[in-house]
């Protein structure tokens, strides 16, 4: 696994309810407890995927802290952000559920970008 968080992340383990990709965005699943899937822009968003996997595995989701992410679009360092219809970052609207912020600025959609996890859940303010 090529490490794609900063030194002080906070990862926390969860079971894949579906095949996932590291560095989207998860929510907690609906099979049972502990089990996290694919989210999208109206879901309240867990973490950003530290790793990739299928079905079962145990995969470790950053729930705070720095974390590379997939751009959506363009996005600017500063910028709070949200998540798009396939579990990508992208610039949050008013009424967005936020994940955190840039830390960079990425100027193409499908870029790496570093975010801050943080607020995960809550509208912008």
């Amino acid at each position: 696994m090529t490490n794609i968080t900063g030194a002080y992340a906070k990862c926390l383990t969860y079971v894949a309810e579906a095949t996932l990709t590291k560095r989207y965005a998860v929510k907690i699943g609906t099979a049972v407890n502990g089990m996290v899937a694919p989210t999208a822009v109206t879901d309240v968003t867990l973490g950003i995927l530290a790793d990739s996997g299928v079905t079962g595995d145990h995969l470790p989701v950053c729930v705070f802290g720095e974390v590379e992410a997939i751009a959506g679009a363009a996005v600017t360092s500063g910028t709070w952000l949200t998540i798009d219809s396939t579990g990508r970052v992208i610039a949050a609207a008013t009424t967005s559920y936020v994940i955190g912020f840039a830390l960079e600025d990425v100027t193409t959609a499908n870029s790496y970008v570093k975010i801050f996890v943080q607020r995960t859940g809550l509208p912008k303010v």
